[in-house]
């Protein structure tokens, strides 16, 4: 007997309320360690597309609640950018089905393409709060230690399933 899909429709308006709280949710939870072990044992894309997607979502959520934490961050046309890139990529790793390696590899490298102007985004945003909104360096400085740490996990774990997507190819 073959598998059944179930197809439904939702307005986008209902979607993004959805995905809001799906982003509240995941923001809470905890990323895990990304040790060498933990990456090693996910050395296939079925191993590795199933890491990504249980630490992603999680990572992503977190910073796009870190974006709204700053106070004037909606004044800031680089941070609107940045959140802007962070929820699509977290709506399309939502979306896309993660069985799927096909799909969940264009969604993979799709976001990493979308990622690369976030840290000159982020440079540009910080210096004007710096000059406009009196944050001194060392808060400027912490904050952005704790994006940009999140953020080298987020690109150990795409990467790592890009080798291994790759690798599988070959």
């Amino acid at each position: 007997m073959g598998a059944r899909t179930a197809a439904f429709q939702i307005s986008e308006q209902r979607l993004h309320e959805f995905l809001q709280a799906e982003v509240a949710f995941f923001a809470t939870q905890e990323s895990s360690s990304l040790t060498l072990k933990k990456i090693i044992d996910s050395s296939t894309p079925a191993k590795s597309a199933k890491l990504a997607v249980q630490e992603l979502p999680i990572r992503f959520a977190q910073r796009i609640l870190q974006i709204e934490g700053l106070p004037s961050w909606r004044s800031s046309p680089e941070l609107l950018e940045v959140h802007s890139l962070y929820s699509h990529s977290f709506r399309d790793l939502r979306l896309v089905e993660p069985d799927d390696l096909t799909n969940f590899t264009s969604v993979i490298q799709s976001l990493k393409g979308r990622m690369k102007s976030v840290i000159p985004l982020l440079a540009t945003a910080m210096r004007k709060m710096q000059s406009a909104s009196g944050y001194n360096e060392k808060e400027i400085n912490e904050w952005l230690d704790t994006f940009l740490l999140s953020r080298v996990g987020t690109e150990m774990l795409t990467s790592q399933y890009i080798a291994c997507s790759q690798a599988g190819l070959d």
